[in-house]
């Protein structure tokens, strides 16, 4: 499996893949940094149990974002209100989250890219 295995222990079949965002309005040097990356969510596997889609996941999250998004909000530091404008501009994915994300098979199935029609071909071994 892939993810994020949190024991230490390798026979330990149990992973979790982690869910953080960033704010792209900071300056480079500090965007990527860890007090300015937020974990907003795990979802939770192990084994054969891990989850095939993760919609039900990630639809929480779209949801919130939506709800904050154009909402006049408070800044302290500048003390005056702002209108907060959150949007998601990138993701990185390894090629098992984007079967997982995007609800496709995967490399070995007989349509395993998302983005071209090109089919395979089954082997007999």
């Amino acid at each position: 499996t892939y993810g994020v295995n949190p024991y230490s222990q390798n026979r330990v079949a149990y992973s979790m893949w982690l869910i953080v965002m960033t704010v792209l309005n900071l300056p480079r040097k500090i965007r990527y940094s860890f007090n300015n990356i937020w974990l907003v969510g795990i979802i939770p596997g192990n084994g054969s149990k891990e989850p095939g889609n993760l919609d039900p996941y990630l639809n929480v999250l779209v949801d919130e974002l939506l709800e904050i998004s154009d909402q006049k909000v408070y800044d302290a530091y500048q003390n005056a209100p702002f209108n907060l404008k959150v949007r998601v501009l990138m993701y990185v994915l390894d090629y098992p989250g984007i079967s997982k994300v995007f609800n496709i098979k995967g490399a070995n199935a007989y349509q395993g890219c998302a983005w071209c029609e090109i089919q395979g071909k089954y082997v007999h071994a």
